[in-house]
């Protein structure tokens, strides 16, 4: 997500994105587990002129990747672990459409 320097924000879905193809080794089978909200909340947080990118993944390489953003001058803004009920929840949900 991206926010420009007059205020306007927007969302590129990796499968979107002209880099997708180096995504095509973790990406898998996406699931919509943030909703627009959610996207629309968090960008609304960035700082005019400025980016982020939201992971959603239940894997333990996510620490080693918080490490490595640190350690690299980067500033982790949030980690956050979805509860596995809750993924399962939402997996239930969309087996139901």
């Amino acid at each position: 997500m991206t926010k420009d320097a007059d205020g306007t924000t927007a969302v590129v879905e990796v499968e979107e994105a002209d880099a997708a193809e180096a995504f095509e080794r973790i990406d898998g089978d996406p699931l919509d587990l943030l909703s627009d909200e959610d996207l629309n909340e968090a960008a609304a947080g960035l700082e005019p002129g400025s980016a982020a990118l939201v992971i959603v993944w239940e894997n333990l390489w996510a620490a080693r990747l918080a490490r490595s953003i640190r350690e690299s001058k980067g500033r982790l803004i949030t980690l956050e672990r979805i509860p596995h009920e809750n993924v399962l929840r939402a997996i239930a949900a969309l087996d139901g459409e």
